[in-house]
């Protein structure tokens, strides 16, 4: 670099060295912050007797953001089954699973990273089926045709678990009313 000077009448011109100054050095690159790119649950299934507030699984995210962890929140649960604390999917407080009426529920989680970014996704929730005991009638039905001494019941039942079948038995030790053998 050649810099003119002006010292006395005459011109003189004199070559000074060009001066770059010292930055530090950024190090490695960094990429710029971009939103998450999946929520993964650790477990799916539940079982239908579990009850409010029990843990259905624990909620991750993939993000290259460091600093805060993500913050996760159901955007949509039409079952109204579900909630979220801090990292953990809960079956919600007074809620209760059926299988027979529905084995799966759908749900829509998003997670926010540190620098505000966020991503979206569906997760499905398995019901598994728990073999629930029959439901006996209060009553039992008796009729005694006269004369014939015997004594005809019928004992009413149902199952909730789709395809059972039910057998019935007197119980070890019970007293069988008169005519009962």
């Amino acid at each position: 670099m050649t810099v003119p000077v002006a010292e006395t009448p005459l011109e003189t011109v004199v070559d000074v060295p060009e001066v770059v100054p010292e930055t530090a050095d950024p190090g490695p690159d960094i990429p710029p912050d971009r939103a998450p790119t999946d929520i993964v649950l650790s477990a799916s299934e539940v079982p239908e007797d579990a009850e409010g507030g029990s843990l259905i699984g624990l909620l991750g995210a993939i993000d290259d953001t460091t600093g805060a962890p993500p913050v996760f929140a159901i955007e949509d649960d039409p079952s109204g089954l579900f909630a979220i604390q801090g990292d953990r999917l809960v079956l919600r407080e007074g809620a209760a699973l059926d299988y027979e009426r529905a084995a799966q529920h759908q749900l829509t989680v998003r997670v926010t990273d540190a620098a505000g970014n966020s991503f979206s996704k569906v997760l499905n929730i398995g019901v598994t089926d728990v073999n629930e005991a029959p439901v006996a009638e209060a009553q039992v039905h008796a009729d005694v045709t006269e004369g014939q001494g015997v004594v005809t019941g019928r004992v009413e039942a149902s199952d909730a678990d789709a395809g059972a079948s039910l057998t019935f038995a007197v119980a070890e030790g019970a007293e069988l009313p008169a005519g009962f053998e």
